[in-house]
């Protein structure tokens, strides 16, 4: 793609989107199943199967709307955003549920790298025109004012 640049807030976003997709394709595939095998399970085992699935979806979107509306607020505060993008560990891990788990450590890794390196002032900023902002302070005669 010519005009696609990929900063880590898109990648972030696009990562998320992709566990988002990938979590609701689960969903659907664990009630279809849950429906085909009824009448051997309890009322409430479909329920319980799918609910791991929705938890892990809800959080992905989350994250997704998070980084789209509000990213100076997700990269401004890095450690609460990785925190937050590895909270479902906590229940991951006890679960043994390891790719699940692998996929949200990568999550946060990606979070935890755009909240590194992007400033909340600049995001989806070019690499050219970060080196031009950051760059040595121009006397004002340079910049072109006439007074100075």
């Amino acid at each position: 793609m010519p005009g696609f640049k990929a900063t880590p807030q898109r990648v972030v976003l696009l990562y998320f989107s992709g566990c988002l997709v990938l979590w609701v394709t689960m969903l659907a595939l664990a009630l279809i199943q849950a429906s085909r095998d009824a009448p051997a399970m309890s009322p409430e085992a479909p329920w319980l199967i799918a609910l791991p699935f929705a938890a892990l979806a809800l959080h992905a979107a989350l994250i997704v709307v998070a980084t789209w509306a509000f990213p100076q607020r997700v990269f401004g505060h890095g450690p609460m955003a990785v925190i937050f993008c590895a909270l479902p560990l906590a229940w991951l891990i006890p679960a043994f549920w390891i790719v699940p788990a692998l996929l949200c450590v990568i999550g946060a890794a990606y979070v935890w790298e755009a909240s590194r390196r992007e400033r909340p002032g600049e995001l989806q900023a070019s690499p050219r025109l970060r080196a031009r902002n950051t760059g040595p302070p121009q006397s004002p005669r340079r910049r072109g004012h006439m007074f100075g």
